[in-house]
């Protein structure tokens, strides 16, 4: 579940996306770019998350939600291999929210 809020706190949206599968998003998985886009970080063990394969175990995936204002989900990228592979947490480097 993604939510956005305004600055003065007033609701504007939620988003829940995922796949038929465990989506994990753990610690510090969430980063805003200077455009308002929403790009969310973790693991996944579904085989149909936006179009994604999953060749077994847990794959680390990464969405890119196009923002502000919207909840359309411009890109999903997953690492996908036999094995397990996690992803705690996720950065935007020299880009301040």
């Amino acid at each position: 579940m993604v939510m956005n809020f305004l600055s003065d706190g007033a609701h504007q949206w939620t988003v829940l996306h995922g796949g038929s599968s465990s989506d994990v998003c753990l610690y510090d998985c969430l980063e805003v770019d200077t455009s308002g886009n929403i790009f969310v970080g973790g693991y996944t063990s579904s085989t149909d998350l936006d179009g994604q394969s999953n060749a077994g175990g847990d794959d680390v995936m990464v969405m890119k939600f196009q923002g502000p204002t919207t909840t359309t989900t411009q890109t999903t990228v997953t690492l996908t291999t036999t094995t397990s592979h996690l992803s705690y947490s996720l950065t935007n480097h020299g880009h301040p929210p």
